[in-house]
């Protein structure tokens, strides 16, 4: 997403969320992936704070203590693709009439001050282009996405104290598209739930990209289900209804739901939003890109919660 060099080095993904800190390293195979490097650690609950970080020092230490302590082989580069706080993030897909690519980057940056709540000079911007289903059309869909400078600023210093030099940065809905999606149904109209300790990513994925993204803030159990199955339901149909609307030929509709992330604790709840949503619901698996679907590196561990370091991780290979 935000790209600071341009470099083909060895790189591992690195996600640091409000609660752990993710480490993965991964090795291309002929038919897909191996994971090869480890790592883990949760975050005291004073070092990070709705993605800002408090207390710099202190999680460079953790960064390094990761690092040293991996499993499996020893991380041999300083390259990182790094995940950023979804909930910090800005993302919003818009139509634009065909023009040069320099054009469009310009026109893009305008264009988004209707858009971003936040002086555009105070972020950092960046857009793809969706491919089209219309073969005449005299349009382009664009997605934009923004995040805060002092926010990546932030990250950047933290990195390089620890010895460290960010390539990318992604924020995690990016990422786990490319790691719970199959390249072969890349075209699926599918959303994804990224439940966390104290709030749930939610993501809309049609037509090759992310068309919707945004975070709830519910701490997930028995009493609040019922309440976020009728979030769930809200933006779903705030989606079908404005898509609809504004692309007609690219609105397709939505008919599963991948469930992961590391505040999934309901063993229930796949079946309670079935039910309740009227939509298959499975829990997502993000090894299905991999060459094994079992690994040892991993076999202790909460396999749903690694889904966004995964992706950051396979990000080296463009996939």
């Amino acid at each position: 997403m935000f790209n600071f060099l341009e470099l083909k080095e060895d790189i591992f993904g690195l996600d640091l969320s409000g609660s752990s800190l993710k480490i993965v390293n991964l090795k291309k195979k002929r038919k897909g992936f191996e994971l090869i490097s480890l790592g883990e650690t949760e975050i005291p609950e004073n070092l990070m704070e709705n993605g800002i970080i408090k207390d710099e020092d202190a999680l460079v230490k953790i960064i390094k203590s990761t690092i040293k302590s991996i499993k499996g082989q020893k991380i041999k580069t300083k390259y990182i693709v790094a995940s950023l706080p979804e909930e910090k993030s800005f993302l919003q897909v818009i139509q634009m009439p065909k023009m040069e690519k320099r054009e469009l980057a310009l026109a893009v940056s305008l264009e988004a001050e209707n858009y971003i709540p936040l002086p555009i000079e105070e972020v950092y911007l960046d857009f793809y282009t969706v491919p089209s289903v219309e073969k005449n059309s005299n349009h382009i869909e664009v997605i934009m996405v923004a995040m805060p400078k002092k926010i990546i600023d932030s990250y950047v210093s933290c990195f390089k104290k620890a010895g460290l030099t960010p390539i990318i940065f992604e924020t995690e809905s990016f990422a786990m598209i490319r790691s719970l999606i199959k390249k072969d149904e890349k075209n699926s109209s599918l959303a994804l739930i990224n439940i966390g300790k104290n709030d749930a990513n939610f993501i809309i994925f049609s037509g090759n990209f992310i068309r919707f993204s945004c975070s709830i803030p519910v701490s997930l159990n028995e009493e609040t289900k019922t309440e976020f199955a009728k979030q769930i339901d809200k933006y779903l149909n705030f989606y079908c209804d404005h898509s609809s609307y504004e692309n007609p030929s690219n609105s397709q509709e939505i008919n599963k739901i991948l469930i992961c992330g590391e505040g999934f604790i309901l063993k229930d709840l796949p079946e309670f939003l079935s039910k309740k949503l009227k939509i298959s619901i499975e829990l997502s698996n993000p090894l299905i890109n991999f060459s094994s679907k079992k690994t040892k590196l991993l076999k202790e561990k909460n396999i749903l919660s690694f889904a966004t370091v995964i992706g950051l991780a396979m990000r080296e290979n463009n996939i």
